[in-house]
């Protein structure tokens, strides 16, 4: 029986299996449902805020509108904003606006917000430079005032995560390279490319239903010492599995990557590729666009799941259990999204953030500032994160083969 054919009957065996397909549909209505809730009637937005009238009583004001309704507003506003320079210029038009709203006295609750919106690209902007949220502060910034703000941020940032002097000058490098004043893009669904979270997510879900199973039916069912009486017993139909497992990773993977991010792409606006990372977190200073950025998330989605599907494997010939593994992969998602390791134990940080579901979330492990010294050089997470995951899946892959070929001339 030649390679092919193996690996044609292993993917068969995969792909056969009603628990296959029940936990891939179900994993997909999941998302479809998350949508539902966040675009349809579940999803609708109230302000509301208290005021004094002249009798000094409190007044609670409020309104409530569709999600979909706030979202297109915030679309039309942001456009007319992005490619606006974040400048003086800039700055004294949002001032100038804000107060002529507040003379405005027969103005309604509802209107007022909605006005007050009109800005919100630059606030956002200028919060995530800053972290000033207090909209009286922001009203008032000048350009200087500004980017010696967002030098203070990036400053307190390097002393939260224990930069040394070598990471700091290289950032300092970059932030110099970066041109300014910054210009303004709408970054739609590139605002939070949660899909990619997601994605990953689910298919780790998929993988320890459904991978985890491919060594250890043999075992259950008593036949692994006749396959080894086999030709292709040992080395042939261990590569045949582990490719079988690969390709379903491979396709989970793509699908649910695609599903993810057209969904969010036409939801949430196909704007934003050529916006750059600052926007997003204020104190990054690589030259990074956000565009570029999710080509970053989807490649290191890709190589953490196939680690995972070799981790999986590996996982379930050593345990010789399917139900073991998957609680196995389970727990290590759920531990590593419940505990955050504090920034003053720097080493054992930045390691936790190198665990793929930590690293693709942008906020924490995408753009952890902290570098890997080599000789030379130096390595953002997201460069050194392809080389590890390559090594670990090797590692995973040649401990799973002497395994799978010990217990198939012992028995044990």
């Amino acid at each position: 029986m030649n390679f092919l054919t193996l690996t044609k009957y292993e993917l068969k065996k995969i792909l056969i299996r009603k628990s296959t397909w029940i936990t891939f549909a179900l994993l997909t209505l999941f998302y479809c449902v998350q949508l539902f809730f966040t675009w349809g009637p579940p999803g609708d937005i109230t302000s509301s805020s208290t005021s004094v009238d002249e009798n000094g009583q409190e007044i609670e004001n409020s309104f409530t509108e569709p999600y979909r309704d706030y979202m297109a507003r915030t679309e039309k506003n942001c456009l007319a904003l992005s490619g606006r320079k974040l400048d003086d210029s800039l700055l004294k038009e949002m001032r100038e606006w804000y107060a002529s709203l507040d003379e405005k006295e027969d103005i309604s609750f509802e209107d007022y917000n909605r006005d007050m919106e009109r800005y919100k690209l630059a606030e956002y902007a200028i919060t995530r430079m800053t972290g000033i949220t207090d909209p009286s502060l922001i009203k008032n910034l000048t350009e200087e005032d500004l980017y010696r703000q967002r030098g203070n941020l990036i400053a307190e940032t390097a002393k939260d995560y224990r930069l040394t002097d070598s990471e700091k000058a290289y950032w300092a490098k970059k932030d110099a390279a970066l041109e300014k004043p910054f210009v303004l893009r709408y970054c739609g669904f590139y605002e939070n490319p949660s899909c990619i979270y997601m994605a990953l997510l689910m298919t780790c879900f998929l993988i320890s239903i459904t991978v985890s199973r491919i060594f250890t039916e043999e075992h259950a069912r008593k036949t692994d010492q006749i396959i080894l009486c086999t030709k292709s017993g040992k080395n042939r139909l261990y590569y045949a599995k582990v490719l079988a497992g690969s390709i379903v990773t491979f396709a989970a993977t793509l699908f649910f990557t695609l599903f993810t991010v057209l969904a969010d792409r036409i939801l949430y606006g196909p704007y934003g590729a050529d916006a750059m990372v600052w926007q997003l977190a204020g104190w990054y200073s690589y030259p990074l666009t956000l565009g570029q950025t999710l080509g970053i998330l989807i490649l290191l989605e890709f190589l953490s799941a196939i680690m995972t599907s070799f981790l999986a494997m590996t996982l379930s010939e050593l345990f010789s259990s399917s139900l073991l593994t998957m609680a196995a992969i389970l727990a290590g998602l759920f531990i590593s999204r419940l505990f955050v390791i504090p920034h003053s134990l720097r080493a054992l940080s930045q390691i936790w953030n190198y665990i793929p579901i930590n690293l693709v979330n942008l906020n924490e492990g995408l753009l952890d500032p902290r570098l890997v010294s080599l000789p030379g050089i130096h390595l953002t997470n997201w460069q050194f994160a392809p080389f590890s995951y390559l090594f670990l899946s090797v590692v995973f892959f040649l401990i799973g083969k002497i395994k799978y070929e010990h217990y198939q001339a012992g028995g044990i």
